[in-house]
C-alpha cells in the first residue's frame, strides 16, 4: 500500500512539474526538478558513501543532525535565490538574493530542525513520518498552500506536491545520517507533541524574523 501511495504521489508530482513548465513558470520547474529531483536521488543513491563520510565527524548526532539541515537549507535556498532573479532577468542580483532567502529561512526552518531533535530524542519517526510530515507543516504553515486551494482548486492541487516536497527534502539527509541514533520509543502520544512543537517552532520563527526585520528589513527577501 505504501509503495502504491509512494507511486501514486510521484506521478501526481511529474504531473505538476509539467504543468508549472508548461503554463506556469520555467524557473520554477528547474528549482524542483534540481532539488527534489536531481539532489534528492543523488543523497538517496549515494546515502552510504555519505554516511561513511559524515560518521568521521566526531560530534552528537543532534549537533550532526541540526548541521545537515543548516547545510541542506542553504543549499536549498541557494538554488530559490538563483533561479528567482534568473525567472525576471535579474541577474546582478543572485547574491544578494542568495543571502536573503538563506538568511530567512534559516530563521523560519531553522528552529523546525531544532524541533526535531526535541521529537526525536524521545520518540521514534520513521524517515516517511518525518518526511510527510515536514513536508505537509512546510506546505501549510510556510508556503500557505491552503490560500493557493483558495485560489483555485487546480492551483492547490498543482502546487500541493511540490510545495511538500520542496520541504520534505530537507530532512532526508539528516535522517539518514543519524537513523540508527534514534530512541526506539513508539506510540500515538509522539503526533501530540509534534504539532505541539511545530507550532511552537513556527511561532519563535516568526517572532525571530519579526524582531529582526524591524531593525534591518535589508536582510530579507523583498515582499
Amino acid at each position: 500500500m505504501k509503495k502504491i501511495l509512494l507511486s501514486l504521489f510521484w506521478l501526481w508530482f511529474i504531473l505538476s512539474i509539467i504543468a508549472s513548465f508548461l503554463f506556469i513558470d520555467p524557473y520554477a520547474t528547474a528549482y524542483y526538478f534540481i532539488w527534489v529531483g536531481i539532489c534528492g536521488s543523488l543523497l538517496y543513491s549515494k546515502r552510504k558513501k555519505i554516511k561513511q563520510a559524515i560518521d568521521k565527524m566526531k560530534i552528537g548526532w543532534r549537533l550532526k543532525f541540526f548541521l545537515l539541515a543548516v547545510v541542506m537549507i542553504l543549499i536549498e535556498e541557494a538554488f530559490v535565490g538563483i533561479l528567482k532573479p534568473m525567472s525576471i532577468g535579474n541577474f546582478s542580483s543572485i547574491p544578494l538574493a542568495i543571502f536573503q532567502t538563506q538568511f530567512f529561512n534559516l530563521l523560519a526552518l531553522g528552529t523546525m530542525a531544532l524541533g526535531w531533535i526535541v521529537l526525536l530524542s524521545h520518540y521514534h519517526f520513521s524517515l516517511a513520518e518525518v518526511m510527510v510530515s515536514t513536508g505537509l507543516v512546510g506546505a501549510f504553515f510556510y508556503e500557505g498552500l491552503l490560500g493557493l486551494f483558495a485560489q483555485g482548486l487546480l492551483t492547490g492541487l498543482w502546487a500541493f506536491p511540490l510545495l511538500v516536497s520542496a520541504h520534505a527534502m530537507i530532512y532526508l539527509l539528516p535522517y539518514l545520517m543519524i537513523e540508527e541514533k534514534i530512541k526506539q520509543k513508539r506510540s500515538m502520544v509522539k503526533w501530540l507533541l509534534f504539532l505541539v512543537v511545530m507550532v511552537v517552532a513556527f511561532i519563535v520563527g516568526g517572532l525571530l524574523i519579526g524582531s529582526i526585520a524591524e531593525k534591518a528589513p535589508y536582510l530579507f527577501p523583498p515582499e
